[in-house]
């Protein structure tokens, strides 16, 4: 029963940690400073008191109006036919138009698919999905809350469970999450991401009793490309644990696919039911 319960938390522990709201002021401390935030004490683990320090001193010296003038947004302008000036042609305004068609996604307990992402996942009768009024309890939500318009649902730092499947074994698990990108974490692409939830992971697995933890940042083919992944390895009470996190960046969203899996790495396994929607 322990077990089940820890794999359960494990479900949800990269989509509660990876919330831009905590991301923010590391954000902004490393994009003019290329060293690590992240401090190691002499045993090799991550020194917290040390990271807070680092990331205050950094932000005292980086503001956001900083980076908006480092990273301007290039405006294209586009004539009329008669010759004057057309409104809505920049690029920042395309993707806004965009954050408006952002949407939960839709499941029938074995094929889950979001068109905005455009990615979709099936699995076989070994996988239970939660259904879409799951879904929107885990996310406190009520469906007349997003019926009319998605992108107003999120809130600085919310990340919202899109799909959640567990295995007849009760701990193997796989689910995908959406994240909306506030003020400087705009700036950040997947890459970045991954390295900045790397040590959030590792610290909050450590914390539900997963030892022996190693991390790797890579590239996995999911859905017909390669995208930047993050696996996490270790032992729970002597039993392997792998979890991989992939993301995919849309807009000003970050779209992320979790697996975790007990015994032995199927990790590869339960990410190639993932695809892209043509």
């Amino acid at each position: 029963m322990k077990k089940k319960m820890i794999a359960l938390l494990l479900a949800v522990t990269v989509l509660c940690i990876t919330a831009c709201g905590a991301k923010d002021e590391v954000v902004e401390a490393t994009i003019n400073e290329p060293a690590p935030v992240v401090t190691a004490s002499e045993e090799g683990e991550i020194d917290p008191v040390a990271q807070v320090e680092t990331a205050e001193v950094v932000e005292e010296e980086v503001t956001e109006e900083d980076v908006l003038e480092a990273e301007p947004v290039e405006e294209t302008e586009v004539e009329s036919e008669d010759g004057t000036e057309a409104d809505g042609a920049s690029d920042a305004g395309s993707e806004l138009e965009a954050e408006d068609d952002v949407s939960l996604g839709t499941n029938d307990g074995t094929i889950y698919e979001n068109a905005y992402f455009g990615i979709g996942c099936k699995l076989d009768d070994q996988w239970v999905m939660q259904t879409d009024e799951q879904i929107l309890e885990l996310n406190n939500l009520v469906a007349d809350k997003v019926s009319d318009k998605f992108a107003e649902v999120f809130e600085s730092g919310v990340v919202i469970t899109d799909m959640m499947a567990t295995n007849v074994n009760q701990v193997d698990t796989v689910n995908t999450g959406i994240e909306k990108l506030n003020g400087v974490a705009m700036l950040v692409d997947e890459n970045k991401y991954i390295e900045l939830s790397d040590p959030q992971v590792v610290e909050m697995l450590g914390s539900m009793g997963i030892e022996n933890i190693t991390s790797t940042r890579m590239e996995t083919e999911v859905a017909g490309k390669k995208r930047a992944t993050l696996l996490i390895q270790g032992e729970y009470s002597g039993v392997p644990v792998y979890e991989k996190m992939v993301c995919i960046k849309k807009s000003g969203y970050m779209f992320v696919m979790t697996t975790c899996t007990w015994g032995e790495d199927k990790t590869d396994e339960v990410l190639s039911n993932f695809y892209e929607i043509q």
